[in-house]
């Protein structure tokens, strides 16, 4: 500082005590200040940088700066310092806060956060830097960030269980995300055969060898067995040293593994498999690692829980819909047999009906119930009298009356049935004509389902074809395929009896 006064001016008095107050408050701060002089010197150096560095003041004073930064911080402050001797006022270089690279006396880097300052006494050019440690507000940020990617992580978990029943897509997402937060040389979800009471591998990456991916473990064997076994998460720090517990899984045999984690997979107090992320080399998780995995085994036994609940109920759906079907066709037997000179007439019509709708282009939806309504299109006739049904024969006026009730009591008989309604086309319908002159209820043109338009062709044809009660000879083929043609436009559509005729084997 200038001193201009006599030694007895009051202002040295005051200037000595503001100077020794100055130099307490740089010495008692939080921040790290370190002063330099224009040749890059130390000259000043408080007793909180000492502490973040790890010298003491003699240890770095009259030092080059260079002994507590990087080299590339450190030719920042060297561009720095150039410029202050060119006389700039403001650097080009460094501007208000910046993140800088201090190096400890050990040797360790980290990350400050530094103000610098340029400041001017007795004619010569100082730089101030005020230094503050983000280490652990830098480690905090990571650890943020880890979190919410995280929970990110969690949320597409949660989207790809709750969006899809295919498991093999649901676990190759999870498996992927995993990977993708948590690292791991190689990761696998087993699931439980419970017929065969072991655990075969579902789905997983990183593994070098078929052999391990084909792998079946039982309860207890192996990290992956003895997870579910013990019911908590298995830690391998070092297989070298644990061989005798974990070598006698088949996914450790020629894989390469080091270390690992396995967790169980539980859900409702079932076990369904299990978990593991394998490393190739030595890996120790903290206690967040750790957390995040066994947290993912949640939505993991979800997504197995759900799709074994709904393969469950697919196959008592296929059970259910096997043993309706199988009804069917012992009530269209019984039909058959009820009537001697027609058996074998269901299951032949059946067989023509899908054929045809097949060549029409019909969805294999649609057939399913074109197939159902082809068995069952007698199924009014239980409501016919035996005198009716089998009377040897042309039919009088009354009988004809009686007769026709058929498709109104098989539509009666079966409305009330919800699995049978969509099949309901054919036993209501397949009387009526395309001009509109059939019965019950006189429908016309493309009124008339066309499954019912379908199988009055088929029925007609196979009428024609065998003997009846009312009619013993057969109609040789020439002949009913020139009905066909009369009768299109009539009794038929068209564009049916056309497609029919085009069908080889008739």
């Amino acid at each position: 500082m200038p001193n201009n006064q006599a030694d007895d001016s009051p202002w040295v008095d005051s200037q000595a005590r503001f100077d020794a107050l100055l130099w307490t408050f740089v010495n008692v701060t939080s921040e790290a200040i370190v002063v330099i002089d224009d040749r890059q010197r130390i000259v000043l150096f408080n007793q909180a940088a000492q502490a973040v560095f790890g010298y003491s003041e003699l240890d770095v004073l009259g030092r080059p700066l260079d002994c507590l930064l990087t080299s590339d911080t450190a030719q920042l402050h060297k561009a720095l310092v150039e410029d202050f001797k060119l006389g700039n006022q403001e650097t080009r270089y460094m501007a208000g806060r910046r993140l800088i690279f201090g190096m400890k006396r050990d040797g360790e880097l980290f990350p400050a956060e530094a103000s610098i300052t340029k400041v001017e006494m007795n004619g010569r050019c100082y730089m101030a830097a005020v230094l503050r440690d983000v280490s652990e507000r830098q480690k905090a940020d990571v650890r943020h960030a880890a979190q919410v990617r995280r929970l990110a992580t969690l949320r597409s978990i949660d989207l790809a269980v709750a969006g899809s029943l295919d498991l093999r897509l649901t676990l190759n997402v999870i498996v992927d995300q995993i990977q993708r937060n948590l690292g791991g040389d190689a990761i696998c979800v087993c699931t439980l055969n419970r017929e065969s009471a072991h655990f075969e591998f579902a789905t997983g990456t990183g593994f070098h060898h078929v052999t391990s991916q084909n792998a079946s473990l039982k309860f207890g064997q192996g990290a992956l067995g003895l997870s579910v076994s013990e019911q908590r998460t298995i830690v391998i720090h070092d297989l070298d040293h644990e061989a005798s517990r974990f070598r006698p899984s088949p996914i450790f045999g020629s894989e390469g593994f080091v270390s690992g984690y396995a967790c169980p997979l539980m859900a409702k107090g079932r076990v369904l498999g299990s978990l593991g992320v394998f490393f190739r080399s030595e890996f120790v998780a903290d206690d967040e690692w750790v957390s995040f995995l066994e947290g993912l085994c949640g939505p993991i036994a979800v997504a197995l829980d759900d799709a074994m609940m709904f393969e469950q109920v697919q196959h008592a759906n296929f059970a259910l819909i096997k043993a309706y079907d199988a009804t069917i066709e012992g009530w269209s037997r019984a039909l058959d047999l009820r009537d001697k000179e027609t058996e074998g007439h269901s299951l032949r019509v059946t067989e023509l009906t899908v054929r045809l709708a097949r060549a029409l282009g019909l969805s294999e939806h649609d057939i399913v119930h074109i197939r159902r309504g082809a068995l069952l299109h007698d199924i009014g006739k239980m409501g016919i009298p035996d005198h009716v049904l089998l009377k040897a024969g042309p039919l009088t006026e009354d009988e004809w009356l009686i007769m026709r009730k058929h498709p109104t009591f098989a539509y009666e008989m079966l409305s009330p049935i919800d699995y049978l309604r969509p099949a309901l086309d054919i036993p209501y319908c397949h009387h009526e004509k395309w001009d509109g002159s059939g019965y019950p209820r006189g429908l016309k043109g493309e009124q008339i389902p066309i499954a019912a338009r379908i199988f009055a062709i088929v029925d007609v044809w196979d009428a024609l074809k065998h003997r009846r009660p009312y009619r013993k000879s057969v109609w040789p083929t020439k002949k009913v395929l020139s009905h066909f043609a009369r009768e299109r436009g009539h009794h038929f559509d068209p564009q049916v009896v056309d497609t029919f005729l085009e069908l080889s084997d008739l």
